[in-house]
This record gives C-alpha cells, structure tokens and sequence, in this order.
C-alpha cells in the first residue's frame, strides 16, 4: 500500500486547477484536493482557443482523445487560422492569413471543463464544492501545514498551496499583501516603495478595453447572410480603437462573437462599473456604425449582447512563497488577444506538477531507514527548491506571453503609440485616412506587413513546445537536489 508523502490543496477548480489536478493524480504520493466555491465546476465565458503547443500538453496527460471529441479536426497540417480583414468601412478587405499547423483548436469553454472534470480520478484526489477561501495561514515551521480558511467557517490543511483562483485570486492578495508587510519593515524609503509596488500587484487593473460577447447559432446567420465566411474559419475584423473576433465552434454550429471596444489612455486604471452586464443591442450596433455589411450582419444576429471589462494582473515580480504558487490568471491574467490565457494556465498546470511528482520532490528513500525526521527535512527542502523552479520557468513564460497579447491588442486596433517600431507598418488609420476608402495598395502592402509582424508575435504558440520547458525545469530540480 502506497504511503501519501505529501497533501496538494487546489484553490478553484477551472481549466488550469483540473489539469493541475489532473496531472499530480500520475503520482500515488500526493494527495490532492480542489477547493471549489461554486457548487458545481462551472466556466464563465463562452470559447477558448488553444494553440498546438498546449494541445501537445493535453496529449502528453493523456487528455488528447476525448478534447478531440470536441473539435472537427486535430490533424496538424497548415490551415488558416484567422483571416484578417480591414472592416471599419463600408467596402472592407482581406489583407493576410494567419497560417500555422493544426489551425486554432476553439472549444466551448463549458465542454472543455466538463470533459477535464469527467477525468478527474476518485484514488487520490477529492473535490470539494461551496468552499471559497477567504484567507489561508503558513505556520513559521516549514513542515507543519498551511491552514486555509473558507467563508463556511471551515479550515482545511495541506502542504502546498496552488492557487488557480482567477483574476480575483484571493491568495495573490493574501500573498503580496504580506510580501509588502515584509518589504517595509525595516522602515527606510526603499522598503516603503517596494511595499506600495507590491501593493499595486493585488489587484487587477483595466486594460482600457470592454468586449461585446455573444454566441450565435451558425443557421441563424446562415439565415441572414448566406455563405458568409464567420462560418468556415476565424476572423479578425480590424479598425481604429477597435476590432473583432469571430469563430465557429462545437463542431462550427456556434459562432462566438468577440467585439472589442478600447480607450488606451486608460489602460491600468481602475474599471468604474460592473465587470460583466448585459446591454441593449443598439449600444453594440452604434459601436460598429459604418463599418463593412458582413460585420453588421453578425452584430445583428446577438440579441442579448454582454459587456466585459478586459482587465489584467501584474506582470508580477514572483509566482511563488514559500509553499504557496499561483497558476494561470492568478499569476498572469492577459489580454485574450493571442488566445492563449487558457493554455498559459495549462503550461503552468504542466511544469509544477511535473516538478511535484519528481521523485526528486516525493523523496522515496532508495534504502529504508528509520531516520524519518531527516526524510522530512529533505522533503521538505525539495518542495520549496521545486517550487522556486517553477517560478524561475513559468513566470518569465506567463509574463512574456502577457506581454505578447498586449503587443497583438495595439496592432489589431491600429494603435502604435506605444510601439513606435511598428509605425512605418500602419498606415491609414480608421475609416478614412490617406485614400478615402483605404484600399490603396499601398496601405493593404502595409497592412500585410502588420500582419506578418503579428504572426511573428505569435508564432512562440506553434513552433516551440512546453516539453523543454518541462526538461529544464527536472535538469534545475536534479541539480538542486545534488545540494540538499
């Protein structure tokens, strides 16, 4: 009979905590338990893409048969993933297609965590509903357990903390509010200043951007424009301050619709309103005024349109204290203008369990010995060394992709003002700029180019793999593990 080494507590139960869960599962020395404070695991949002470097992950778990189900195909020939087109005009116009192997895999969120949720195994693992967390407790000692806190007024213990709670991660709050305490104890200006920076970590703060959601049937536009294009692939319709994503999904009878609206002078303010509410259709109607028929057309078909708030986290300077990491938008909640939030959460679900299920990590003596304190120890030691491994992998990778998608949002929209480089490749801004109706071949060259830099931005998420991500991170453990 296998002996538990070591107890896993999960907070939240969304894409990233159920791979996480999933992945640590592979090994009989961790206990594992989610922690979830829905009654039932529940995703909000409507679609998630996935690129091929996660779909590799999902492969590499074990995961790849029954996510296949979900989509039409997972063969990894070139296909066009988006089409972009310049819409913000009457007559708009392709001008480049984002091509990579396998496509762009688009899911509905729901059925993809529900199909994680069904493989979750019953030996080691246990998940718990109506548990939110309102605060957890490390002891001094580094072996005694960390004590979470839940608004039922019940408390639970593990020996690692994964915190995969969102944007609104209650442990990053707890987690950087006592970085700062310690920043500024030793009463100087720098501590003071380094306590407020850290501060400013624990909340989430507004990229400058909403998003106009809705999710259509495909034969309700088939209905009112025939053979339009949003049904046979994804598009990015593109103008000043402003762009859309389209694409079809479970298998192409639903066409999530993606209208982004943004003011960029207020990027890291505070959003003034509720993050999510419905709104009239006209309000996203006036938005798109001008703009090409076949935008309008997939506008007209979402009745009920929703309104987001985009917002983001960090980048932070750490994922990791002492026993206690946080994964996916805990650490690094991104703007969704490379489709990868979903799948940088899977990568960090990858590497720490990886490193937790290290025999390295689990400690399994190769002789017996009676000498269990010492085993302890040595546990112990290899669980925060792997701990600070993840964070040395993982948050460089997060944070570059967030910065990434940030860089994607600005070239969508035709806003170069942080990014001056990009100035010589954009051209005719809006709806009316050096041709009346931009559709110069000068500015479509232009536009090309754009997008072959965006490509360029992007092409980290098909032409390299997590797995030597995964290989760096066990060579840095075993090396460590030569100190201890």
């Amino acid at each position: 009979m296998t002996t538990t080494k070591f107890h896993v507590a999960i907070i939240s139960g969304g894409i990233g905590g159920l791979t996480a869960a999933i992945a640590l599962s592979k090994s009989n020395d961790i206990q594992i338990d989610i922690y979830e404070a829905a009654h039932k695991y529940t995703e909000i949002g409507a679609g998630v893409g996935m690129w091929r470097r996660p779909w590799h992950v999902m492969r590499a778990l074990g995961l790849e048969g029954p996510l296949s189900q979900l989509v039409d195909s997972t063969t990894e020939d070139e296909r066009v993933a988006f089409t972009f087109r310049k819409g913000d005009q009457a007559e708009g116009f392709t001008f480049f297609q984002l091509k990579n192997p396998m496509g762009g895999l688009s899911f509905h969120r729901a059925d993809f965590q529900q199909s994680l949720s069904t493989h979750l195994p019953t030996e080691n693992l246990t998940s718990h509903f109506s548990k939110r967390l309102i605060s957890y407790t490390v002891p001094p000692s580094p072996t005694a357990p960390i004590i979470l806190n839940f608004k039922d007024g019940t408390t639970a213990e593990c020996d690692v903390l994964i915190a995969a709670d969102g944007i609104h991660s209650t442990v990053r709050g707890e987690m950087f509010r006592d970085l700062a305490a310690a920043a500024a104890a030793g009463g100087n200006d720098d501590g003071k200043e380094k306590r407020n920076e850290l501060l400013g970590m624990v909340d989430p703060r507004w990229s400058g951007s909403v998003a106009y959601r809705g999710v259509i049937p495909r034969a309700k536009l088939e209905e009112i424009s025939p053979g339009h294009r949003a049904m046979e692939g994804g598009v990015n319709y593109m103008g000043q301050d402003k762009h859309i994503i389209v694409f079809p999904m479970a298998h192409n009878q639903l066409i999530n619709i993606v209208a982004f609206c943004s003011e960029p002078s207020k990027e890291g303010t505070t959003f003034d309103g509720q993050w999510v509410h419905d709104v009239p259709q006209s309000e996203l109607l006036e938005q798109y005024a001008g703009w090409e028929k076949e935008v309008m057309d997939l506008l007209k078909c979402i009745e009920k349109p929703s309104r987001w708030a985009i917002n983001t986290v960090g980048p932070l300077p750490t994922f990791n204290a002492g026993r206690v990491v946080l994964l996916g938008d805990a650490a690094h909640a991104m703007t969704p203008h490379q489709g990868s939030g979903a799948g940088q959460a899977i990568e960090d679900a990858y590497i720490i369990s990886a490193l937790l299920t290290s025999p390295l990590t689990t400690f399994t003596p190769r002789s017996t010995s009676s000498d269990t304190s010492s085993n302890t120890k040595t546990r112990t030691t290899m669980l925060h060394e792997a701990l600070k491994i993840y964070d040395a992998i993982r948050r460089p990778a997060g944070n570059d992709v967030q910065r990434r998608s940030r860089i994607n949002g600005f070239l969508y929209e035709f806003n170069d003002a942080r990014f001056p480089e990009v100035f010589p490749l954009i051209l005719g801004h809006g709806a009316a700029g050096d041709n009346a109706d931009n559709t110069g071949e000068k500015d479509k060259e232009r536009l090309k180019h754009m997008g072959e830099e965006i490509e360029k931005n992007w092409e980290w998420a098909w032409r390299t793999e997590a797995e030597t991500q995964k290989d760096e991170a066990l060579r840095m453990l075993e090396e460590r593990a030569t100190r201890v």
